[in-house]
């Protein structure tokens, strides 16, 4: 092989890893925020796919010039990209869904603010929890673990690698119903502090009749939301870890299935 050869090879590899980088960017959270600029996330795909190349070193077979072999592989590789992009998103949406459900029981179904992440009316303390999982998420460096996750990709699906007849659904329904089941689990002590209290409530309606119990209930409703709110808060860094664990287990698995034979 010439020296034009290998470098037409390598430009090839670099195409692909650059093509799961980008997948990857433009889906994860905040990097897939309006506000970043395109050439920035191209910027920073780029340098990851440059880096992870001088990492791994990989090579392509001669043949994989021919565009109906190279093609499949790029579209693989962005799906690849895609896919774990979208798992870092899960981990947002868990704690975005729980705020959601949470705000609903404490009286602020209709209020709802604008999202400058998806440009969509979510509900306020979705939004609070949104913004404070993501300080929590820089915080305790899971970013690092995230890209290091990206690097470990490469070795479960080499460049170029993936193999679609081995794509199932089965994997996405497990990371969707963790996120079903996460969301629930982070919203269930609010939500039994809040039934607690319509249960009060309710014993109270029926010794004194003549209270307004919705006048006293909502404020009270409120008060001890906000209050159960801020004890969540305060414990967000070990419920943010295990969420995080959880959902690169199940991604891991769907990855590693795309690179089986």
């Amino acid at each position: 092989m010439n020296l034009l050869e290998f470098a037409g090879i390598q430009t090839e590899v670099f195409i692909l890893y650059f093509l799961r980088g980008a997948g990857f960017l433009f889906v994860a959270p905040i990097f897939s925020a309006r506000a970043v600029p395109v050439h920035v996330k191209v910027g920073i795909a780029g340098f990851l796919a440059y880096v992870f190349l001088l990492i791994n070193q990989p090579s392509l077979p001669a043949s994989s010039y021919e565009l109906t072999k190279f093609a499949p592989m790029a579209i693989g590789e962005l799906i690849i990209g895609l896919a774990m992009g979208f798992s870092v998103g899960i981990i947002f949406v868990c704690f975005q869904f729980a705020g959601r459900i949470f705000g609903y029981q404490m009286g602020f179904a209709i209020v709802n603010v604008l999202d400058p992440h998806s440009q969509e009316q979510v509900s306020l303390i979705g939004e609070f929890l949104f913004a404070v999982i993501s300080l929590v998420f820089l915080n305790l460096n899971l970013h690092h673990s995230f890209l290091t996750f990206f690097g470990r990709s490469f070795e479960w699906v080499p460049a170029g690698g993936i193999n679609a007849a081995a794509f199932t659904v089965t994997g996405i329904g497990d990371v969707m119903t963790s996120l079903f089941i996460l969301s629930l689990q982070i919203a269930a002590p609010l939500l039994a502090v809040l039934f607690m209290l319509d249960f009060g409530l309710g014993i109270i309606a029926r010794v004194v009749p003549q209270m307004n119990v919705f006048l006293v209930g909502i404020p009270l409703k409120i008060a001890g939301g906000l209050f159960m709110l801020s004890i969540i808060v305060m414990l967000l860094n070990p419920v943010t870890w295990k969420v995080t664990e959880r959902i690169m287990l199940n991604t891991m698995e769907v990855v590693k299935s795309l690179g089986s034979a």
